[in-house]
């Protein structure tokens, strides 16, 4: 999208090297996907009244109106007692510019994100004229056959990243109506399928899918059932664009349909990820077919929900490998007692512990050394 408007998606790329001790080097290259641009001029728009201490300034003030003179109708509108500073940090900074999105993406609009998203994504691997639509036929699947993928996701971007691969595949999220019509999603599906094939792990941090779970309760959900993820099956038609082949078509669709019947985004993808490298002759032994899920989450965080163990066992038909891990870390100096909330939600990318681990792992709830 043009980033003269005032909502747009946002790409950078980086090239690097890492030089692992001993071994070869590995050409890496690391692209940052931002999607808030997409959101920000609603929160200003809709919610700025209620947060001055994070939006612009420089707009009309939207508590002051016209009050005709001498008029016995129109009430003189006020501004409303200042906030405590911590009830302003937590109510201005938090909630309005942060947890309303996952109400804004819940809704009508989730549509907008996830397309700015998948145009993000596809000119990231295809380069694009900023004027021109982006094409899924220009990538080369043969080079990027040997790519492996890792997506390392915050807050509300990581349910973004699953619904987003999820609809181009055809599949479609749970919960949530596909955005694309098949001749939208028909090209971008061996890519993606390849691209899942080749994701080993994810990295998530401050994780809301429970939370976004409960707008998708079903309506004959009964209080005394066990947990599970709450998400609504919408109907669907599946078509594969994988193939010129008609008999490998149609053995995509049947698999994929599998994929469909997933209760959740996370077991959804990973099941695509197991029907995808089955494709390439990978079964479960060769563990290549299991999705390595890791969870950072600060406690303190007020906008995170570490993942229960109910939400990747699967079930029924959909029963994909998939390893969990919640690695619980600190974001912010404790004062006393609480975490500045804003820092503990956003400092994730700059906590050295957080790459750490990823880096170089970590094993029996330590932190492992990297070789160099």
């Amino acid at each position: 999208m043009n980033p003269r408007r005032r909502y747009y998606v946002e790409t950078s790329t980086q090239s690097y090297t890492l030089q692992p001790a001993g071994a070869p080097g590995i050409d890496v290259e690391a692209i940052e996907i931002t999607w808030s641009h997409t959101t920000q001029w609603l929160k200003s728009n809709y919610l700025g009244y209620d947060s001055p201490s994070v939006t612009k300034v420089g707009k009309p003030d939207p508590m002051k109106c016209e009050v005709p003179e001498n008029s016995d109708v129109v009430p003189t509108v006020k501004r409303p007692p200042e906030r405590l500073w911590l009830d302003r940090v937590i109510k201005e900074q938090v909630f309005d510019r942060n947890l309303s999105d996952a109400i804004i993406y819940s809704g009508t609009y989730g549509e907008v994100i996830e397309r700015g998203v998948a145009d993000a994504l596809c000119r990231a691997m295809v380069e694009t004229p900023a004027n021109h639509a982006c094409a899924w036929s220009g990538v080369d699947q043969a080079a990027d056959a040997t790519r492996r993928y890792f997506f390392v996701t915050h807050s509300l971007g990581s349910r973004i990243v699953y619904d987003t691969m999820l609809d181009l595949v055809g599949v479609g999220s749970p919960g949530r109506p596909n955005k694309f019509q098949p001749n939208e999603w028909g090209p971008a599906q061996p890519v993606i399928l390849q691209m899942i094939a080749n994701t080993p792990a994810f990295y998530m941090m401050a994780n809301q899918l429970s939370l976004l779970g409960l707008a998708n309760v079903p309506v004959r959900a009964r209080s005394d059932e066990e947990p599970k993820p709450l998400f609504v099956r919408p109907d669907r038609t599946l078509m594969s664009h994988a193939s010129g082949d008609l008999a490998a078509a149609a053995s995509v669709t049947t698999a994929l349909a599998v994929a469909a019947e997933c209760p959740n985004p996370v077991s959804a993808f990973a099941k695509v990820k197991q029907l995808a490298q089955a494709s390439k002759g990978l079964g479960p032994a060769s563990g290549a077919a299991t999705l390595r899920i890791v969870a950072f989450n600060d406690t303190n965080d007020l906008l995170t929900w570490h993942i229960p163990e109910w939400y990747v066992t699967g079930r029924d038909n959909c029963r994909p490998p998939v390893e969990l891990s919640n690695v619980f870390v600190r974001n912010a100096f404790p004062w006393l007692v609480i975490e500045l909330p804003n820092e503990a939600h956003g400092n994730y990318f700059v906590n050295g512990k957080v790459w750490q681990a990823i880096r170089c792992g970590a094993s029996d709830g330590a932190l492992l050394e990297c070789l160099r």
